[in-house]
């Protein structure tokens, strides 16, 4: 049976700082991913707008070449979008795989100098499983929740 432990609000701040502390070796990394999000962002805001304007501009054209430029704009934004997004895809799983693999460094190097006597009443799976799971918990933090906004 597992003993909940009550939250603590000062004992979650120093767990986040020290979380939050893990990025700023990497943090070239989520800054290009907030970036990219940023330029994916505009493009597609830009992308329907030059679509708008080219569909309302195209029922009073009288020929094709005056709406050359709205449809470049559409075409730029649209190849802009999708080659941005990708990059925050790339570029975001990159930087939170290199984050995720410090900690989970720092995790191994904390717990080896424990050596087996301070573990003794846990089976060293569930020790490894634990360490794991939390460790993928904090891929999923850097990913959802420190590049979107």
């Amino acid at each position: 049976m597992r003993r909940t432990v009550p939250a603590d609000a000062a004992g979650d701040a120093r767990v986040l700082r020290r979380v939050l502390g893990r990025v700023v070796p990497v943090r070239g990394w989520i800054v290009a991913a907030a970036t990219l999000a940023v330029v994916t962002t505009t493009s597609g805001v830009a992308l329907v707008a030059s679509a708008a304007y080219l569909i309302s501009r195209s029922e009073l054209a009288t020929a094709a070449t005056t709406l050359g430029v709205a449809i470049t704009a559409v075409r730029l934004f649209a190849a802009l979008r999708a080659t941005a997004r990708d990059g925050e895809r790339y570029v975001g799983h990159l930087g939170t795989f290199r984050i995720t693999t410090r900690i989970r460094t720092w995790c191994f190097r904390s717990i080896a100098p424990l050596g087996p006597a301070a573990l003794e009443h846990r089976r060293r799976g569930d020790v490894l499983a634990r360490l794991a799971d939390d460790v993928d918990e904090l891929q999923d933090f850097y990913l959802r929740v420190a590049v979107p906004p």
